[in-house]
């Protein structure tokens, strides 16, 4: 039913938790990929010992995050295809049967589905809603998008030109094409990583930039440019801000995060 396909580079810890929280799930109709970029530490000493799980274990270099995402697409078989990488896990056991039983009669005529997800960050831990095409400069959650495999056949890989938003310009595709059933959910699927060693957080500022070059180039009615971009733009700026807040100000994260703890308990 689902391919569930794990990108990792020498992160043992966060590959071990990733698929932990897939092999809890109550539904086991999957297959699950683990696409290694050659991991120089004991990361590949886990496609062994969860071989049980882990259908297909590739362990090569490759040119980046999304040609090592492209390999998973091209070997994978699944109806539905989800990006679950190192250090991200779904949301509770149950996320996979409440998508793909409880909401079957919905799914199976999707093309995309957009899910809710967790994000656990260096700015504190929050629930994030499931997207809205007015909401598209904030940005997609790949760990809480499903997307027939067929719909890829049809609009194609990952664009490695882009180095950080790749999979932004992927869906924004999807949403622009009118022959593409989208459909969305309130649940939570996912729960993702985001620290300042992440790939997204280190990659944000210029992800937001791609993001803009794709909307300009990539929107082929005029009017959707001069709507968006004053947002994606808007989302650039308060990225560089947030970032160099918190590596230059780690202390006061730190603070304003207990301040946060403490009023929740009161």
């Amino acid at each position: 039913m689902v391919s569930i396909i794990t990108v990792v580079r020498n992160d043992y810890s966060g590959l071990q938790e990733t698929i932990l929280s897939i092999k809890a799930q109550t539904f086991k109709d999957y297959e699950f990929i683990v696409i290694d970029g050659k991991s120089s530490d004991n990361t590949t000493d886990l496609l062994k010992q969860y071989k049980d799980i882990i259908s297909i274990g590739i362990s090569e270099t490759d040119n980046g995050i999304y040609d090592a995402m492209n390999k998973g697409l091209i070997v994978s078989t699944g109806r539905w295809i989800v990006f679950l990488n190192a250090g991200d896990t779904f949301y509770d056991e149950a996320s996979l049967s409440k998508l793909f039983i409880d909401y079957s009669e919905t799914v199976k005529n999707s093309d995309a589905i957009f899910c809710s997800f967790y994000v656990e960050s260096y700015w504190g831990d929050f629930e994030k809603k499931v997207y809205s095409e007015k909401n598209l400069w904030k940005g997609f959650c790949h760990q809480a998008t499903y997307i027939r495999n067929d719909t890829y056949k049809k609009i194609g890989l990952y664009d490695t030109r882009y180095k950080s938003a790749a999979d932004f310009n992927l869906i924004y595709k999807i949403l622009e094409d009118p022959d593409f059933k989208k459909d969305s959910f309130s649940e939570i699927m996912a729960t993702v990583s985001y620290n300042l060693n992440s790939f997204s957080a280190q990659h944000s500022i210029l992800s937001r930039f791609e993001v803009v070059k794709t909307v300009l180039l990539e929107s082929k009615k005029l009017s959707h440019v001069f709507f968006r971009l004053p947002l994606v733009s808007g989302r650039l700026i308060v990225n560089i801000f947030s970032v160099l807040i918190a590596k230059l100000f780690p202390n006061f994260i730190n603070f304003m995060r207990k301040i946060r703890d403490r009023g929740g308990k009161n």
